[in-house]
């Protein structure tokens, strides 16, 4: 026991089960500060409790058990060295052993008192129910690393497993299961909040074996950059890397030996390093920063990615697919360049796509072009679809039409997006649920810059084209943000110059009234993150709209 239990006096008792009377007390039980009954009689007519239920809480090893018809208090004991020992008198059925220590089996018995606590009214169970007590798992680190959110904590004595969960809609879900003392949420996605806690739990993992923190251990998770193109570049050597969203800023490295050098920091998703020279190898890597705090965000790919400088410099394109509206254009980035800047650029066909010397693509009329970039031998594709303008009475059946389709299938828009734009590392449910509606009506350009990962970043690229409105303009066919949870934004400044607030949830206006707007989206209150569901909605609760250039 972690605290000494002083036995102050000694008295022979028997504990029988049944009903007896003048009985004589034997060395059965030990008491502490029970009263004086070896000249009296003991009459137990009354039933034995019955433990029903011996585990491990947050604070030591509760008990409990079922109420007793004409039990008025209880004594509860517990097997030490000396046999039975008494812990305390109550009147309650439940009752919690704070002397506890980790990783040690307990052993608990309890008999029914009479009023004045003088007399035993019962039997009790001589066999008693026995718990193996496990302190609470104790998050002793949040920290954001590569690849997610990474959760260490304290090794409890005894423990054999340990169960990680997350909180969603204020329950507790499970994430895994873990014999270590560390675990990586990979699945969390970059500019949301999390709470964690762990629990032990049995080898088989069918039984919880300690409690657990009730609050939890909260982090804002930032992910880490993932370097996607590296290579000798006009100027020096040029990296890029995914935008990550939520990300401040951004801090570039060089490898040194066997230290990470500081090269600088930019806002930007690409950076050259004018100091490498033509030869030799150098290793890069990017992690988020706050600029105004000078502190980490995120983690890093602590490999980094290799770039020898005699290599030949290489041509890629920042889109691979492209879908564009007849009469809408758009110019292919080239992520590597050549030395010269120069690339020729051509057209598989140029009836349905056109390109120019700049990159800058037209899309003519329906159907499917390639668009080729070639530096020095080395070249770079991009596949073009044209496709006719959607009118909004589309959007709208269609958006319908899923109303309830979706139900109970897990995360089937989850899996769909990310088979659609592999391109980046974590998107919200209810975006990736517009995007869906959207693609099911063939409408796969409504939403500009293509990158649909959180609200913040489809209300930049709505404003950046012309096409963020105020709530109080909102039409049947507008994509609408939600503001609930009332954090300002921080994607973009412009953003409150337009009246908009928190940045929540996002859902497609079908129909509109005067204090309230009819919404179809996913992730919108149902049992499971696909459910597209019809909800009512007050405008108040708009923060913007975002208008799509729906064919008239």
């Amino acid at each position: 026991m972690k605290t000494k239990r002083i036995v102050s006096l000694l008295v022979s008792v028997i504990m029988a089960v049944g009903t007896v009377t003048a009985v004589p007390f034997t060395a059965s039980a030990v008491e502490t500060n029970a009263p004086v009954v070896s000249a009296q009689s003991a009459k137990t007519s009354l039933a034995t409790p019955k433990i029903t239920k011996a585990e491990s809480v947050n604070n030591g090893v509760k008990i409990s058990w079922g109420r007793v018809n004409g039990a008025t208090r209880y004594r509860v004991y517990y097997k030490g060295s000396k046999g039975w020992t008494r812990l305390a008198d109550t009147t309650s059925t439940a009752y919690t052993d704070k002397a506890v220590s980790s990783g040690k089996n307990y052993t608990y018995t309890v008999r029914c008192l009479s009023a004045d606590a003088k007399r035993f009214t019962s039997g009790y169970d001589s066999k008693g129910k026995s718990v193996k007590f496990l302190s609470v798992p104790k998050i002793t680190k949040t920290e954001n690393v590569y690849g997610g959110v990474k959760l260490t904590w304290n090794k409890v004595s005894g423990a054999e497993k340990y169960r990680v969960y997350y909180k969603k809609n204020n329950e507790w879900k499970g994430l895994g299961n873990t014999t270590s003392t560390s675990f990586i949420d990979t699945k969390a996605m970059s500019d949301h909040n999390y709470t964690y806690t762990v629990r032990c739990i049995t080898k088989d993992g069918r039984n919880f074996a300690s409690g657990y923190d009730g609050k939890g251990k909260s982090i804002l998770y930032t992910a880490s950059p993932k370097i996607l193109n590296a290579g000798v570049a006009y100027g020096g050597i040029r990296i890029e890397w995914k935008e990550v969203i939520g990300a401040e800023k951004y801090r570039v490295y060089v490898k040194n030996g066997k230290n990470w050098k500081r090269l600088a920091d930019t806002t930007s998703t690409e950076f050259t390093d004018k100091t490498a020279g033509s030869k030799g190898t150098y290793i890069y890597t990017v992690r988020c920063i706050n600029p105004s705090e000078n502190t980490f965000m995120s983690g890093f790919d602590s490999k980094g990615i290799t770039v020898n400088a005699a290599d030949k410099p290489y041509i890629m394109l920042d889109k691979v697919n492209l879908s564009l509206y007849k009469g809408k254009s758009y110019t292919l980035k080239k992520i590597i360049s050549d030395r010269t800047k120069n690339a020729v650029w051509s057209s598989s066909n140029t009836k349905v796509v056109s390109v120019d010397k700049n990159g800058k693509i037209t899309a003519k009329s329906k159907g499917v072009a390639t668009i080729t970039a070639k530096v020095n031998g080395y070249s770079a594709t991009c596949k073009v679809t044209v496709i006719q303008p959607i009118k909004v009475d589309k959007i709208i059946s269609t958006a319908k039409s899923l109303v309830g389709k979706d139900s109970g299938k897990g995360c089937d828009i989850m899996k769909w997006y990310g088979n659609y734009d592999t391109t980046i590392n974590a998107v919200a449910c209810c975006c990736a649920g517009q995007m869906y509606l959207f693609n099911k009506a063939g409408a796969l350009n409504m939403i500009p810059g293509g990158k649909t990962t959180s609200c913040g970043v489809v209300a930049v690229n709505f404003l950046e084209a012309g096409q963020l409105y105020s709530a109080n303009n909102v039409k049947p066919g507008d994509l609408v943000i939600f503001s609930w949870s009332g954090k300002p934004t921080k994607y973009d400044s412009r953003l409150k110059a337009k009246g908009c607030k928190s940045l929540d949830h996002i859902e497609l206006c079908i129909a509109v009234d005067d204090y309230t707007i009819t919404t179809v989206g996913a992730n919108n209150g149902g049992t499971e993150c696909d459910d597209f569901r019809i909800r009512t909605r007050y405008k108040s609760n708009i923060s913007c709209c975002c208008r799509p250039k729906y064919a008239k």
